[in-house]
């Protein structure tokens, strides 16, 4: 059955893409601002300005690209070169 010129299980594929995309982006603003917050803490604990809030923030942002990176990337990769592997030794 189609729906809008797209098969209903198309459909499915589409929106479990969507869900994880999102899921990852989410998860990356999460990690993002509390890594923020704790910069602000720390900044008024150790009496520093904008420092630990900057080193955070930037910690945050490259552990997120990391993160959505194996997700993307490597791990459909590895997926791929495992399924090779397996029927290679049938």
């Amino acid at each position: 059955m189609k729906q809008g010129g797209r098969s209903s299980a198309g459909a499915r594929h589409y929106m479990t893409e969507i869900g994880h995309l999102s899921g990852y982006g989410l998860g990356w603003a999460t990690t993002v601002a509390l890594l923020a917050w704790a910069g602000l803490k720390l900044d008024a604990w150790l009496g520093t300005s904008p420092t630990m809030v900057l080193l955070c923030t930037l910690g945050g942002i490259a552990a997120g690209i990391v993160t959505v990176y194996m997700r993307t990337a490597v791990r459909p990769a590895r997926r791929e070169t495992d399924a090779e592997r397996g029927e290679e030794r049938t």
